[in-house]
């Protein structure tokens, strides 16, 4: 169901309604790991809602880490550490094991789509690229809990 969409659209009622009736819909408010597909292959997209409804407003990929409003207002500037921190983006990304305890957006459905994720209305939440949160996934989930 991951159609093409552009940024800031309005999406209908009755897609939205389709979406949580297929369960293809989650709150990701709270934060988490994001479980989905890359961006090569069929992408994690996420939404804000306003009166008028639930409006597109980008895209995320799995293995990448939302962290709550209120978390990443909280712990803004090691956040900032954390996601400049040099990466290797050399080597091909492969999924590793994740930890007991460690809180999931699981928006996976399969290999070319991926359920759609409600955040924060109008952003301040932070998303930690994929290859920063598997070098630091312990801190950034105890961040997010904290």
């Amino acid at each position: 169901m991951n159609t093409k969409h552009y940024y800031k659209e309005l999406l209908s009622t009755e897609f939205i309604n389709e979406l949580i009736e297929n369960n293809d819909f989650i709150d990701g408010r709270s934060g988490g790991l994001v479980l989905g597909n890359s961006h090569d292959n069929g992408r994690v997209i996420f939404l804000y809602q306003f009166p008028e409804g639930f409006r597109v407003f980008g895209e995320m990929e799995g293995y990448e880490y939302v962290l709550s409003k209120e978390s990443t207002d909280k712990h803004r500037q090691i956040l900032k550490q954390i996601g400049d921190f040099d990466r290797d983006f050399t080597y091909e990304f492969k999924p590793y094991e994740i930890p007991n305890g460690i809180k999931i957006i699981d928006a996976r459905k399969n290999e070319n789509e991926s359920k759609y994720v409600l955040l924060n209305t109008r952003g301040g939440f932070a998303i930690i690229n994929k290859y920063s949160t598997k070098l630091f996934l312990t801190k950034i989930d105890f961040l997010n809990k904290n």
